[in-house]
């Protein structure tokens, strides 16, 4: 409680995980809408995060418990890797619509359609799945938040990832074209 007042008039949001095992929703419930009053009372809004082996999972199961908390102040996020890890990847159009009135965050990265970490978390650009494809769902459902890049455990150095991605985030949103080829 203490470190929601100390975030009033910031700006900054909080980020929530929502760890543990139930045999329903009652107790995430609760624990979450309290601390969505907290925050509401100190200005701050609250985003679910979804996290693989979490309670709340998936951006699923992160809708379920925002319904039922029903708080002005209570988002949701879609994590790319950890909706990939849960076997989404055909199923992220409707994901994007289904959380688009209620999403606070994005965070992507390069990734194959499954696998590991080390399949599922990739610098930008590279991988199977549609990154690109993703953002333009987004931009379809209206989506105008941010959007972060995911780089837990990338091997190499942060410097060379890091430019590569940026690269291919300026490809992938259009902000620049795509070189032409020989």
């Amino acid at each position: 409680k203490e470190a929601i007042w100390q975030l009033k008039d910031t700006g900054v949001d909080l980020w929530l995980t929502v760890q543990g095992k139930a045999p329903d929703d009652a107790a995430a419930v609760r624990v979450v809408r309290e601390i969505s009053d907290d925050a509401a009372a100190a200005g701050v809004r609250v985003a679910l995060y979804p996290h693989k082996g979490f309670f709340v999972a998936t951006a699923d199961d992160a809708l379920r418990i925002l319904h039922q908390v029903d708080r002005p102040n209570l988002g949701v996020s879609i994590n790319l890797c950890h909706e990939l890890a849960a076997g989404n990847a055909d199923r992220m159009d409707g994901i994007v619509k289904a959380c688009a009135p209620h999403l606070f965050f994005v965070s992507i990265n390069g990734a194959d359609r499954t696998g590991g970490w080390s399949e599922l978390i990739r610098p930008l650009g590279e991988g199977s799945f549609d990154v690109a494809g993703f953002l333009k769902s987004l931009g379809t459902a209206g989506y105008k938040g941010p959007v972060g890049l995911q780089c837990y455990q990338i091997p190499g150095a942060p410097e060379e990832h890091l430019k590569r991605s940026i690269l291919n985030w300026k490809l992938i949103s259009g902000v620049i074209a795509e070189p032409e080829k020989p």
